[in-house]
């Protein structure tokens, strides 16, 4: 006999409301998202679960601010404050928008927003190869600002994206938040 889908997870909220008020602790404020949904609206959920009751939708191109937990936002400032909704593909994290300053012919300068707010942050750029390339490769840098030149990258398009770390007080890493931006698309060497 095949049981219905719980509307509701408690573990996976639980979390995700923990990550999220770890982050609302440590950030000095909301983080500014851009919501992407290309195909149609990003869906507002009363709990951080695509079971949970749909609140309403946010249209593409709006900006919105919250605190990132498990892979979604809690909604602030807003008519829909408390709620969550995805960030997948849905949202793309402003302080970690990627764009390329200079480039020669095995190197890129990139640049993000950052986190101008936080005192204690370390960011991380990744790159690789795109999915099915012929020889899969990857790396990348850890920067105390809000820029980083890699070197040795192979030529032509190559996938990037940006991370970061808060420090929390003291000494203990599990107060730390950790954020992710979203992979972005980059053309490596000389135009």
């Amino acid at each position: 006999e095949k049981l219905p889908t719980p509307v509701t997870d408690p573990v996976k909220v639980s979390q995700r409301l923990e990550a999220a008020a770890l982050a609302r602790k440590q950030l000095k404020g909301p983080l500014e998202f851009r919501v992407l949904a290309e195909d149609h609206s990003a869906p507002v959920r009363k709990e951080p679960l695509v079971q949970s009751p749909q609140l309403g939708k946010l249209e593409r191109g709006e900006l919105v601010y919250g605190y990132p937990g498990g892979g979604w936002l809690q909604l602030m400032h807003s008519e829909l404050e408390n709620s969550w909704v995805f960030i997948g593909t849905r949202l793309s994290a402003v302080w970690a928008e990627l764009r390329v300053t200079a480039r020669s012919w095995n190197a890129l300068e990139v640049t993000w927003p950052g986190l101008h707010e936080e005192k204690r942050v370390a960011y991380n750029v990744e790159w690789r190869t795109p999915e099915g390339a012929a020889k899969q490769m990857k790396g990348h840098k850890v920067s105390a600002s809000n820029k980083v030149v890699l070197g040795n990258l192979p030529s032509g398009l190559l996938c990037f994206r940006v991370g970061a770390r808060v420090a929390g007080a003291g000494n203990n890493d599990d107060q730390d938040v950790k954020l992710w931006g979203p992979w972005a698309e980059l053309e490596a060497g000389e135009d």
